[in-house]
């Protein structure tokens, strides 16, 4: 008996799992990661504005939208960043503006 029936014949006995099954969950795991990885990213570009324009961009975005807004869609739509979002988003609502749950 050679290594490799030796060593199929353990892990058997131990898993209930050939070595054959290990192999082939193994690459379908590498085959999801290498899909995941080649997976094009979406790049979201934060624009340096002043804070004036935008909590107006904003203000308007709530204006011409109905139904909920996230912050992820005022961020992609907008090109602010999140934490500018959420305190000016703040800011409209303590004026009475917009609404925010």
């Amino acid at each position: 008996m050679g290594n490799k029936q030796a060593i199929s014949n353990l892990d058997t006995a131990k898993t209930g799992i050939d070595i054959e099954t290990i192999v082939n969950n193994q690459n379908t795991i590498i085959g999801l990661l290498d899909k995941l990885l080649r997976t094009e990213q979406e790049v979201i570009i934060i624009e340096e504005i002043p804070r004036d324009e935008a909590k107006r961009r904003i203000e308007d975005y709530f204006a011409g939208n109905d139904g909920d807004i996230f912050y992820d869609e005022l961020i992609d739509e907008l090109h602010i960043g999140l934490e500018l979002v959420v305190e000016l988003c703040e800011e409209l609502k303590n004026e009475g503006k917009i609404e925010v749950a």
